[in-house]
């Protein structure tokens, strides 16, 4: 039969594991140590940033949005929306009256009494308001970013006030692994903007050609049912791009390392100058400033699409121009 020990008898002080588990722990330990070198080696992540003072960083990040929406001031012909500024000859059939500059204009064309009004003599007004913004963050969501992931979420939620008083929309793309997903549509319910943040889960890979050109793509779409609004595309990003455009996984395996990257960055530059060419303003905001090729695939990028370069725990940097 199956021997059973003694429950009472004394426990050795003396025994020791034996050989077997003694060999056993020591392959654990060697398997985790090459395992950690292994993604060391595959991932080569940069040297995280230092601790950062997130309010300090808030008030930048937010004077560097509105300096990008500008003065938000948009003219307007017709409608009632904003303040009445001035007034205009009507193009067509008036779609309002400047009473006090039709009477003005009529008196003058008259010089008689009594005035008599003609349709030549109609002004239109003019409005001016301030134009909301459409601001598309596209977040960076790989393993390089999981250690400011915390800067980010707050920064977005801490802006999100600013955003209330000028009934702004905003929306979020998300890079991760081989495409960009859009995860919010541009909208003013910004608790379910920072709902979806929340479930952000940083990991994986960056395509960031891919994210830029669905992030132009939700602007174009939101300018197109709302002209006078002020699109402005975020970029949230270390510069770490990794990822071509149209890339899918055998493809991306299938492509040394150093080819990929040169393509990934290349991809990325194109769809940045897409954007200042079709008149939208981007900001690039670097998380990390001290990995240097994520800075300088930043500051291409700013370069190609006219846009500023912030640098978290530096400032705003000017791109100089080629």
């Amino acid at each position: 039969g199956i021997p059973h020990a003694d429950p009472t008898a004394p426990i050795s002080k003396e025994a020791k594991p034996s050989s077997k588990v003694r060999a056993f722990f020591r392959r654990v330990k060697t398997f985790l140590k090459n395992l950690s070198a292994y993604y060391s080696l595959i991932y080569k992540l940069p040297e995280p940033p230092k601790p950062l003072d997130i309010g300090p960083e808030l008030v930048k990040m937010d004077r560097l949005l509105r300096e990008a929406c500008g003065k938000r001031v948009k003219s307007l012909v017709g409608g009632r929306k904003g303040r009445r500024w001035s007034w205009r000859l009507p193009k067509g059939k008036p779609r309002g009256i400047h009473l006090a500059a039709t009477i003005r204009a009529a008196a003058k064309r008259t010089r008689r009494a009594p005035l008599e009004i003609g349709l030549q003599d109609v002004l239109e007004p003019l409005y001016i308001y301030r134009a909301p913004a459409t601001i598309m963050f596209i977040l960076d969501a790989s393993d390089s970013m999981y250690l400011t992931h915390h800067l980010v979420r707050k920064a977005v939620s801490g802006l999100c006030h600013d955003f209330r008083i000028h009934r702004d929309k905003v929306g979020l793309v998300i890079l991760k692994n081989f495409n960009a997903k859009l995860i919010q549509k541009p909208t003013r319910n910004f608790s379910l903007l920072e709902g979806e943040l929340g479930r952000v889960v940083f990991d994986g890979l960056t395509p960031l050609a891919s994210g830029i050109l669905l992030g132009l793509r939700a602007l174009r779409e939101e300018v197109a049912r709302n002209p006078h609004t002020i699109p402005i595309l975020v970029l949230v990003t270390d510069g770490g791009a990794n990822v071509p455009a149209s890339t899918d996984f055998s493809s991306f395996n299938r492509l040394p390392s150093e080819e990929r990257d040169r393509m990934a960055v290349e991809d990325a530059v194109r769809a940045a100058r897409t954007v200042g060419e079709q008149g939208i303003k981007m900001v690039i905001i670097n998380t990390n400033p001290k990995y240097r090729e994520g800075l300088e695939v930043s500051r291409e990028l700013a370069r190609a699409s006219g846009g500023l370069l912030y640098l978290v725990g530096e400032g705003l940097e000017m791109p100089s121009e080629d």
